[in-house]
């Protein structure tokens, strides 16, 4: 991106180097404070309302005032699309109380968006399991300390990241949500996860087509699973071959999950042409 990156801070378009907030913010203090994040194809934003929608449900449940509405948000990203001309483009919308936790704060980051490697949609990524569950899950926060801590970690392990398992139950990972399939049936977990706005439309897309079951998977499920998969907003939908020291589908994206990979694609095609 040749031109200068435009940010939204409290009011405020600027480049990154005056995009300022207050030390005594709690999103700085304490990480009290929610996101979301979103990308564009063909410069359209993505699933806009879909991710509005999660925004504004983790606004109320974090307790934080809500002094803007959904239509003043939509439209600040749509003024940064103008100003930030060139490519495709992510957005990082993030809400704090504000330093007197009585005026919340509302900054929007651009970003380029960087394509994922092919090399993970046609041979798969690998998963390291993590004993882990958020405090909040139905609150997308500004806490990631866990996922952070141990990058380390996953880098040492040379893995794509962090699979998070609590008391036995299989639950999400670190930035994206895990679906497994077994005996045709495609399977996710719904219980103490965040919503995923991808997990979400996949769902909706192939839940007419296939069995589809959204419940509680046990850590022996996992483990005896024919195929699995994780979808995310900057990943959509990535083959997972291995998870810790076990393979599946014989070190190589499953049939339904590549399946399920073209179904999506198709999707995102259809929309963003429009």
């Amino acid at each position: 991106m040749n031109n200068k990156i435009i940010n939204y801070v409290n009011g405020k378009y600027d480049g990154p180097e005056n995009s300022l907030i207050t030390i005594y913010d709690p999103g700085f203090l304490n990480g009290y404070g929610v996101f979301d994040f979103l990308r564009t194809y063909n410069r359209k934003p993505f699933l806009l309302e879909e991710h509005l929608t999660r925004l504004f449900q983790s606004i109320r449940l974090s307790g934080i005032n809500e002094t803007f509405t959904m239509d003043e948000v939509r439209e600040i990203i749509f003024k940064l699309l103008e100003l930030n001309p060139e490519g495709e483009l992510t957005f990082r919308i993030i809400i704090t109380p504000g330093a007197e936790e009585q005026k919340s704060c509302i900054f929007i980051i651009v970003g380029e968006f960087l394509e994922r490697s092919k090399d993970m949609y046609t041979n798969g990524v690998k998963l390291v399991v993590d004993d882990f569950q958020r405090s909040y899950p139905r609150i997308k926060s500004l806490n990631y300390f866990n996922f952070k801590f141990k990058k380390g970690f996953v880098k040492e392990k040379n893995a794509f990241s962090l699979l998070y398992i609590h008391n036995e139950r299989v639950l999400e990972c670190a930035q994206s949500n895990v679906f497994i399939v077994k005996n045709g049936k495609i399977i996710t977990p719904i219980d103490d996860i965040l919503l995923g706005v991808t997990r979400n439309k996949v769902l909706d897309l192939i839940r007419n087509s296939y069995g589809v079951e959204e419940r509680e998977i046990s850590y022996d499920e996992l483990q005896s699973a024919d195929e699995v998969f994780i979808t995310a907003t900057t990943q959509a939908v990535i083959p997972v071959v291995q998870i810790d020291n076990l393979v599946y589908s014989e070190g190589k994206p499953g049939k339904l999950t590549k399946e399920i990979i073209k179904i999506y694609g198709d999707f995102v095609s259809s929309v963003s042409a429009v």
